[in-house]
């Protein structure tokens, strides 16, 4: 996509916003004489509660600085010297011994069974990290490339572009069920198709679904591959949102991270015995500052 266009779709979106905010509060608020006082105040309330929540979600979405891959992930000059040079059957087996040099986690791997490794950038991926052509970097926990964000869906701001999906559904429904009746008194006779007002439901909830399952968009077309084969992601319901809105349930609804980790080791789970306990995360990098990794 040329960069023109990264830069369009954003400038479209952000105007349909503000075509969205002036038809209602100009073209129904203000010109609808069938309105009392308190209806006014009301529907004034509501839809500017919920319509500069949509835009905090959005624009935070889209400003959250994209995390980067830790410095021990990366390959030395040395060792990229001896990898470019090495013959292609030698490589799986000097990226294995530079894995174990550096002590790293990675419990997914390719579908060969060898260690995910981004020739882009010379280092191994973490798991659930995947290289966006678009941003030339490895995103942690990429979800997806939005183009109308001009920005990757991942660690820091998934959380953020789902309350986007959520707070627009519910100015788009508001501003439908508010201003219904005016829309028959105008539209007399004829038949509107609604159903576009709920494609942010049926988009959030789809995205909600994988939430709740712990996976990526990128996950759920190509689930990963772990060097056990007994691994998920999945721990649960209730786990599986903390992880992308924290903890703290009182700050779900605020488009601002408040996730634990720093995005390259994430706890599983077992799937077929039970009695396994879930993979325990080092504790140190439990404590390492998220700052750290944010370019």
């Amino acid at each position: 996509m040329s960069n023109f266009t990264r830069r369009i779709l954003p400038v479209i979106l952000f105007s349909l916003y503000l075509f969205l905010y002036h038809s209602y509060m100009i073209g129904f608020i203000f010109m609808d004489p069938t309105l009392t006082v308190a209806q006014l105040l009301l529907y004034t309330l509501i839809f500017n509660g919920f319509y500069y929540m949509m835009v905090w979600s959005t624009l935070a979405t889209m400003f959250q600085p994209l995390p980067v891959v830790p410095e021990e992930f990366r390959l030395t000059p040395l060792e990229i010297k001896l990898y470019s040079h090495s013959i292609v059957e030698k490589k799986p087996h000097i990226l294995k011994f530079f894995y174990e040099k550096k002590g790293l986690i990675v419990l997914t791997r390719t579908g060969r069974g060898n260690l995910r490794y981004c020739g882009h950038e010379f280092q191994f991926k973490p798991d659930r990290a995947h290289h966006c052509s678009q941003c030339s970097m490895c995103i942690l926990k990429m979800d997806h490339h939005c183009q109308w964000l001009n920005t990757c869906i991942c660690l820091t701001n998934q959380k953020g572009f789902i309350l986007t999906m959520v707070y627009t559904f519910f100015v788009c429904f508001f501003y439908v069920c508010s201003s219904f009746n005016r829309f028959v008194i105008f539209w007399t006779g004829d038949k509107q198709d609604r159903t576009h007002h709920f494609y942010p439901l049926v988009t959030g909830m789809f995205h909600i679904g994988l939430i709740v399952q712990n996976k990526t968009l990128i996950e759920d077309v190509r689930p990963p591959i772990f060097f056990s084969g007994q691994e998920t992601f999945d721990l649960g319901a209730i786990p599986n949102i903390a992880q992308v809105f924290g903890y703290s349930v009182l700050l779900w609804p605020l488009p601002i991270f408040n996730q634990e980790g720093d995005g390259t080791f994430f706890p599983t789970r077992r799937i077929r015995r039970r009695s396994d306990q879930p993979f325990d995360l080092p504790r140190h990098k439990l404590e390492r500052n998220f700052s750290d990794f944010v370019r």
